[in-house]
């Protein structure tokens, strides 16, 4: 049964239940909200965002910690000689 569960589309109101998403935004409508915030930096209003508060906090500081070690890692690359 959860193979059946697994593999339905993300329109369909089954699957949407069960993964926490909005219903009605398919891959591509996903894809294109962050196309639009690669672009913009801001999220896109209609995106679908996730229910769970914990799981966006934990996403919000991985990301932090990311951009400073790659602030890090930039400070300490050695100037190039122009």
């Amino acid at each position: 049964m959860s193979a059946l569960v697994t593999n339905l589309p993300p329109e369909s109101a089954t699957w949407a239940a069960e993964n926490g998403e909005a219903l009605g935004a398919s891959r591509a409508d996903v894809l294109l909200a962050d196309i639009f915030q690669a672009v913009t930096g801001q999220p896109h209003p209609l995106r679908p965002q996730p229910k769970d508060r914990a799981a966006v906090e934990h996403h919000e500081s991985t990301a932090a910690r990311l951009r400073a070690q790659r602030a890090r890692v930039a400070a300490q690359r050695p100037k190039e000689a122009s």
